[in-house]
Formats: C-alpha cells, structure tokens, sequence
C-alpha cells in the first residue's frame, strides 16, 4: 500500500520527494527504542511518517527531504489545523539523542577494531515554510542507522493510526521485534516501563503499572 501525495514544488533541488509515501517500511530497533522512552505519543507518530517518507531516499544516499504539513498531519493522524503543535513537536525531534557504539577498521589494542561511542538527534533540523512545506535533514549517522539498521522491525503507518497512546504504541513496536519467536523474553518491570516511557511515578508499583497501562 502506499499513500499519494498532492504535487509541491521543493524549496531546494536536494530535498528528496518521494512520489508516494510508502505504508510499511524498515525502522531501526535502536530508534524504536529511543522513541519508547523519550517520546510522546505524537513524536512518535510523527517521527515515523518523516521516516517513512525518507525511506527511499535514504538507500539512495540522501540525508535531506521534503514533505508537506499536511500530508504529515494526516498521516500522523493528527486531526487539527494548529500547525504550531507540528513544529513545537518537530522541535523536540532535533534534542531527542540517539547513542551509537561503532567500530571502525584502524587496529586498536591486541589487534581489535577501534571502537568509538556517540550520539545524535533524530533529526538533525527542520525548516516550515508559510507555502505548506517541511524540509528536514538527518545526520549522516542517523541516516546510515536507518538506511541499513542491523536490527530493524518492519513499522506500518496504517497499523499505528489503531492505537490511542504511546503506551499502545510503544508495546506494539517492541513486541513485533519478536514475531518469529514468539515471545519478548523476560523483562523486568522497570525495563518495560523505560520501554514504554511509562517513568512516572503513578507506576512505580507494579500493581498500578499493570492496571493503568500493561493491560489497557
């Protein structure tokens, strides 16, 4: 399934514009989790169609794109015309860090690859246009995480318009990691609820944690 997109002109040739945004695509497992823990229920809704909508650009090498306020408001399920929520939300996205742990090929002691740690923002920025439009970048490292994650689910856009909270959200996305399997493995209470972003502490009794969001 994929979803059209109502013809706009770009503000810069090297804004990637996809002809449509694709339904289901690749999302890193090390984003999936970011987004669980920091993320409110729109972020994440949001961050997910701006990732979509690179999705194709990215295997092709662009770290820029373009998409419209609208089409992100609606596919984001976001049911109002107060564009001021877009861009407070989008904001928030360019101080969401991401860490990295690499390895490079420089040899480093006995012999091993050097490894290096760092972090990033979701989106490195973003411009709104008064014509309607978006432009947002990635950061080179951000964008290799999603373009070729080792670790990925497959994320759908039409799935995540079903849920009401990012509780909801959030589950699904850590539960999909585990279809083959069959099952998350055990997870400690307080994991599930950094997980879930569930960090207040209305839920730090597992009874209210349980009642409140595991089983709703």
């Amino acid at each position: 399934m994929a979803i059209k997109l109502a013809a706009t002109s770009l503000t810069k040739e090297d804004f990637f514009h996809p002809p449509d945004i694709p339904d289901r695509f690749k999302k890193a497992v090390g984003v999936v989790q970011v987004a669980m823990g920091k993320l409110g229920f729109l972020h994440r809704k949001l961050y997910n169609v701006l990732h979509s909508n690179a999705s194709e650009g990215l295997e092709g090498g662009h770290t820029k794109f373009t998409i419209r306020v609208k089409d992100l408001a609606e596919l984001a399920g976001f049911d109002s015309n107060d564009y001021r929520q877009i861009y407070d939300h989008c904001q928030d996205l360019t101080t969401t860090k991401v860490g990295f742990v690499d390895f490079d090929d420089k040899p480093a002691r006995k012999g091993r690859r050097r490894r290096s740690v760092g972090a990033a923002t979701l989106i490195s920025e973003f411009k709104i246009y008064d014509d309607g439009t978006i432009n947002y970048e990635f950061s080179s490292s951000v964008a290799d995480a999603l373009r070729s994650p080792d670790k990925y689910i497959w994320m759908v856009l039409s799935a995540q318009r079903r849920f009401s909270s990012k509780y909801e959200l959030g589950l699904f996305e850590n539960c999909i990691r585990y279809l083959g399997t069959g099952t998350t493995g055990f997870k400690g209470v307080e994991e599930w609820r950094d997980l879930l972003g569930a960090t207040e502490d209305t839920y730090s009794e597992f009874k209210r944690f349980n009642g409140l969001v595991m089983k709703p």
